[in-house]
């Protein structure tokens, strides 16, 4: 089942570094400063990686799907990560990777699969900020739909662990000029279909942000794509007050202040982020998770089994790892 499959994967990671090649580094990070990582039980994640410069249209590289263990030959496992929304054009090539873990240092390398096929070889090193627990929503429909859209609208993912979030909306693959146009890069699209098309759909129908679980009821954003990094507080996404949020039985429904209706499906729910609790008052009854869209058993829905306390976070001063550690 996924729960048990993605066990090891589950919780939220900061990325320290990526070689690419194997061997030259890309960039390096402190310990949760870098590309943010949330990966739920059920096989969503959603990865936020915004670029330093805001106006990097090349470096915008966020990006969210479903998470699938695969046994191959030889006994070994790769870790298949399916998008179905990314800032970056679909190359026809699947995402696969050799995943080895350090457990005391909580830290996971991840090496390109297959060496050298339709990418150049890389590494990148995770290290887990926390285990869990674990929530996942994901974006079923918008009312009214965002202006110029596809028939099918967009898709996105919000998940919750510990005291962060990620969310990330898009067209899904297949729709639009992005996600419908198989190409190596953003840089090779504008040659193809013109620089203002995809600047203009990628800004207008693309949103991420990871952000702060200040408390229940209160998400602050602090890294959103397309803004400057912010020296202060971000603004926040969400705040229990001001009554946007409404519940069904597994749904959640977001009123945008624009007037825009966003319903999210729950996927996992192992923490409320969004209600305030009094200490007084009795826990309510979680929401259910609902079932999965997939037919694949790796990618089935669960209520989260991440558990209740994970590892803290590191310093945001610690350094980097010095390698990934390289599977074998």
């Amino acid at each position: 089942a996924a729960p048990q499959k993605n066990a090891q994967y589950v919780g939220a990671w900061s990325l320290l570094k990526r070689e690419e090649p194997v061997g030259s580094t890309l960039e390096e990070h402190p310990a949760g400063e870098g590309p943010i990582r949330i990966q739920a039980p059920s096989g969503l994640f959603a990865e936020i990686r915004v670029p330093a410069q805001p106006e990097s249209f090349a470096g915008q590289a966020s990006n969210a799907g479903f998470h699938t263990v695969v046994d191959v030959s030889g006994g070994r496992r790769l870790s298949v990560r399916h998008r179905v929304v990314d800032f970056r054009p679909p190359t026809g090539c699947v995402l696969s990777t050799q995943v080895k873990f350090d457990r005391e240092a909580e830290v996971m390398g991840e090496l390109s699969h297959p060496k050298g096929r339709c990418r150049n070889e890389y590494i990148e090193a995770w290290t887990r900020l926390a285990a869990g627990p674990v929530a996942a929503l994901e974006l079923v429909s918008e009312h009214p739909p965002p202006q110029g859209g596809s028939g099918r609208g967009r898709t996105g993912y919000w998940l919750f662990c510990s005291d962060r979030f990620v969310r990330i909306i898009g067209p899904p693959v297949g729709e639009g000029l992005v996600a419908g146009t198989c190409c190596g890069s953003v840089e090779q699209l504008e040659a193809l279909a013109g620089v203002r098309p995809v600047r203009d759909e990628l800004r207008g129908a693309y949103e991420a942000c990871w952000g702060r679980i200040e408390a229940p009821g209160r998400l602050r954003v602090a890294r959103q794509a397309w803004l400057p990094v912010c020296a202060g507080p971000g603004h926040l996404l969400y705040e229990a007050s001001s009554g946007a949020l409404a519940f069904t039985q597994t749904e959640v429904i977001h009123r945008l202040p624009n007037g825009v209706e966003q319903r999210w499906r729950v996927r996992d729910w192992g923490l409320d982020p969004f209600t305030p609790v009094s200490p007084s008052a009795p826990l309510s009854a979680p929401l259910a998770a609902a079932p999965a869209a997939e037919d694949d058993d790796d990618s089935s829905s669960s209520r989260s089994s991440s558990p209740s306390s994970g590892s803290s976070a590191p310093e945001p001063g610690a350094a980097a790892a010095p390698h990934p550690p390289l599977p074998p």
